[in-house]
């Protein structure tokens, strides 16, 4: 699936990070993100984390709200638990960033940079790094809570980098397209007649 019409990426009063994929701890490491987003909540105070996805393992639920419950964020990082509505999901937020480890082909990171949404993923998970160009896709951060701060703040402090990342982004999805897709299938079987 890919989102064809691109979000609008502009100042306003209050902005979200989000990430929609199962709650996982070996794999999809939310935590790293809950960290992060510890590391600059003073400093931004009118953003929002939202994890988005079913729970897979739900004494990694457990520990991910006590971290929050402890740093007084109830407000600010919310668990929300799976949504059929992606693209709405997507269209709300200002940065996707995905965590994880290991993927195969990371749909939802493809699909909020189809719609345009400023990424920032693992550098050292291979498929991540297939999607994002580190500087100019988006940003590769490596697999600890410090960097993925930096990254964030980056991108948290620059509505100009947003934009620019993003509109890269939206671009360099294209070739995923299934219009495009389809098209190399079929001249790819044509010349195997």
């Amino acid at each position: 699936r890919q989102f064809n019409e691109k979000v609008d990426i502009k100042l306003k009063e209050n902005y979200k990070i989000i990430n929609i994929a199962r709650l996982s701890k070996r794999q999809k490491q939310q935590h790293l993100l809950v960290k992060a987003f510890l590391l600059l909540n003073e400093d931004f105070d009118n953003w929002k984390l939202e994890l988005w996805g079913p729970t897979e393992d739900k004494n990694y639920c457990t520990e991910i709200e006590h971290i929050i419950k402890e740093n007084n964020l109830e407000e600010r990082i919310v668990l929300c638990g799976a949504t059929n509505d992606v693209e709405g999901v997507m269209r709300g937020a200002d940065i996707f960033c995905m965590p994880s480890m290991y993927e195969g082909f990371p749909i939802s990171l493809g699909e909020a940079m189809s719609i345009g949404l400023p990424v920032i993923g693992i550098k050292e998970c291979l498929a991540v790094n297939d999607l994002i160009k580190d500087k100019e896709t988006g940003l590769l951060c490596h697999n600890n809570p410090e960097d993925i701060a930096n990254k964030l703040k980056m991108l948290m402090s620059n509505v100009e980098l947003r934009r620019k990342l993003g509109t890269a982004a939206h671009s360099e999805m294209k070739q995923y397209d299934s219009n495009e897709v389809w098209d190399r299938w079929d001249k790819l079987i044509k010349s195997l007649k």
